[in-house]
């Protein structure tokens, strides 16, 4: 529940017309009544809350609004967004990444990650193409150890770690998307790119890491 960005379609001020990304009307399980709901525009700015009163299918009745909820924006349940913990974890060989972060406060530590087409560790949402939301408000990794990650060349491999609006990060956008993220104390060997590429952060903190054979474009900072 907690990734799914369904599409505003229809509004009348309390009740709002829902559907996936790709077509349908939302689940009614998507929220329940007193679930704080959250409506951003494209460009992941938050223009409006409310409360779930009730819930049917396509269809979501709100309290307590704040804002102006416009047809074409995207919603988010936040009340159903789990902390994540991830820790002594070891992932080696895999197509795509090994983690894709969309929770509101995340914690990585101590794993080790390996030979990965893609980058090691996405915190992005994506409603341009996956129609996932998730901006993230504290996340923190520490003890990591990323290896020969990146071996694809596309936009999805711009860092060994990424902290961006898209999975490839190939959206554009302004502002902050993202809250507070640290990474310390990791060791970034062999990535088929830098060893992270974050926009849109409100505070980032990358230090005490190690840095090796990393490859950098010129023009990437």
């Amino acid at each position: 529940v907690h990734s799914i960005a369904p599409k505003v379609t229809a509004t009348d001020g309390s009740t709002v017309s829902l559907e996936y990304f790709y077509g349908g009307a939302l689940d009614a399980l998507w929220s329940r009544a007193g679930d704080e709901i959250e409506f951003y525009d494209k460009t992941y700015k938050l223009i409006a809350t409310g409360k779930a009163k009730s819930a049917k299918s396509g269809k979501l009745t709100l309290e307590n609004i704040s804002g102006e909820i416009k047809t074409g924006c995207f919603a988010r349940n936040k009340s159903t967004c789990p902390d994540l913990e991830i820790e002594n974890v070891e992932v080696d060989g895999g197509r795509a990444r090994a983690f894709l972060v969309q929770s509101k406060n995340a914690t990585i530590r101590n794993c080790k990650i390996s030979n990965l087409g893609l980058a090691a560790i996405i915190v992005s949402p994506d409603i341009d193409f996956w129609g996932e939301m998730g901006p993230s408000e504290q996340v923190e990794m520490s003890g990591l150890e990323i290896r020969n990650v990146c071996s694809m060349k596309t936009d999805a491999c711009r860092g060994a770690i990424m902290v961006t609006n898209s999975h490839s990060g190939s959206v554009k956008g302004s502002g902050t998307l993202h809250g507070t993220v640290k990474i310390t104390d990791s060791i970034f060997d062999n990535a088929g790119a830098p060893a992270l590429y974050a926009i849109l952060t409100d505070t980032l903190e990358f230090s005490d890491n190690t840095l090796i054979g990393n490859t950098a474009d010129p023009g990437d900072t």
